[in-house]
């Protein structure tokens, strides 16, 4: 009874009908459809930057003219990303 139903079962996935193989194909496409998509996501995000500038205490007081400092710091990290001295 299930003969030729299991015949024409097995001859489907060899051919690749109902088979895993097209399936698994699929399933890869997805997965690297979304992981275009995570990296997409990843490049719009923009991340803040502050930029402040200081004048250094004390500086005139030892006959050196005012040192200015200009900072850039990441909000995310909470770190110093770039510091240089500039001109008044």
């Amino acid at each position: 009874m299930g003969g030729r139903g299991a015949r024409d079962h097995a001859a489907g996935h060899k051919e690749g009908g109902s088979g895993t193989a097209g399936a698994g194909a699929g399933q890869r496409e997805r997965e690297q459809e979304r992981e275009q998509e995570r990296e997409q996501e990843r490049e719009q995000e923009r991340e803040g930057v502050s930029v402040d500038g200081k004048c250094l205490r004390g500086s005139r007081k030892q006959g050196a003219p005012g040192t200015h400092l200009l900072s850039a710091v990441s909000q995310r990290l909470g770190l110093t990303l770039a510091q240089e001295a500039v001109d008044d």
